[in-house]
């Protein structure tokens, strides 16, 4: 569970396509475009899988994007045990995410600094922390296999995954303005995170309408930076069940934030791939998490932990640095919830 409590403390943390992370392949890569392997099943051109047959048909006689001529194949699948045909997410177009500078109009991972203060309520997660200053691997963070409106999907072996945290050296950073005045992070940190002098657990960094200033002293990895952002009010949620291909309606207190980001994160009990999927919503105490983007999480699984978010974030992006720095002040909820489909 160690890599689906990462990439649900990524989704909380950071508030969210070069990289992307394949279920039945450990690793993973791609700038976007082609398709899962298991599409081809003998040395012929891609997904065709003879020289006779039009693509993406295998043989004259199988259906249109079958694979053979029993009736037990997926559709676009090769044989009976590969898995369906998925289309990798493409890189999205500008303005940028979290994590992605602008290049030639077109968002791209990159080494991240995130810093934020998190306040976590109800969490049992002793992993998502309250307060974070952490260099991010582009390799991690960009494990998005699909990227639709405000909505992606992380997928992440739980097996050998990459290093979600990079060692690099950024100065020291203070936050002036909070419950811990002043929260001071140095780069003496253990991997890839800077130590901070607030105590684990401890969640009241912050009381609703504080002004935080971020001000960091620059270091070799880090350029100078000060930002401003005022701290987001409490947050508890009312999700409903979770059943893959079928809309998640999700409710919650409060409203006003820039936005409130809900992450559902579960294994798939069968090839232990770990699935986050996440969707950013206006701070209005309400909305559905698509049927189209809980469609790829997969039907075999013990469960779901859904994670609210409300979260104030300021993005700067350094492309000639190939650098992103994401400031960050967020509170949020989370629950574990059952569904169709264990």
């Amino acid at each position: 569970m160690r890599v689906l409590s990462s990439l649900l403390c990524l989704s909380l943390a950071l508030s969210l396509t070069l990289s992307c992370y394949q279920p039945g392949t450990p690793g993973g890569s791609g700038a976007g475009g082609g398709t899962w392997p298991g599409a081809d099943d003998d040395d012929s051109s891609p997904v065709d899988d003879d020289d006779t047959s039009p693509a993406p048909d295998d043989d004259d006689s199988a259906l249109p994007m079958d694979d053979d001529d029993d009736d037990s194949a997926l559709l676009g699948d090769d044989d009976d045990s590969a898995a369906e045909s998925i289309t990798l997410a493409p890189p999205s177009a500008c303005p940028c995410g979290f994590g992605q500078i602008c290049v030639a109009g077109f968002c791209q991972f990159v080494t991240t600094f995130a810093v934020g203060l998190l306040e976590a309520a109800n969490s049992g997660d002793a992993e998502i922390p309250s307060a974070m200053a952490c260099f991010w691997n582009p390799a991690y963070i960009g494990s998005v296999v699909v990227n639709e409106d405000n909505c992606q999907v992380r997928v992440l072996p739980t097996q050998e995954p990459p290093e979600a945290l990079l060692e690099q050296h950024g100065g020291t950073v203070t936050v002036s303005g909070g419950q811990t005045d002043p929260l001071a992070f140095t780069h003496s940190g253990p991997s890839g995170c800077m130590a901070s002098n607030t105590t684990a657990g401890v969640t009241d960094l912050f009381e609703q309408g504080d002004v935080l200033e971020f001000v960091g002293s620059g270091g070799v990895n880090l350029p100078a930076f000060s930002v401003t952002l005022v701290a987001p009010g409490p947050i508890q949620g009312s999700p409903g069940s979770v059943t893959p291909g079928n809309p998640v309606t999700v409710a919650w207190n409060g409203s006003g934030a820039d936005f409130v980001e809900v992450t559902l994160a579960t294994e798939d009990s069968d090839s232990g791939y770990a699935y986050a999927a996440s969707c950013r919503f206006s701070d209005s105490g309400a909305a559905s998490f698509p049927a189209e983007i809980t469609a790829f999480l997969p039907e075999q699984h013990q469960g779901f932990e859904v994670a609210i978010a409300r979260s104030e974030v300021e993005h700067l992006e350094y492309p000639d640095l190939g650098l992103v720095i994401e400031v960050v002040a967020q509170t949020s909820w989370t629950s574990e919830v059952g569904g169709e489909g264990l």
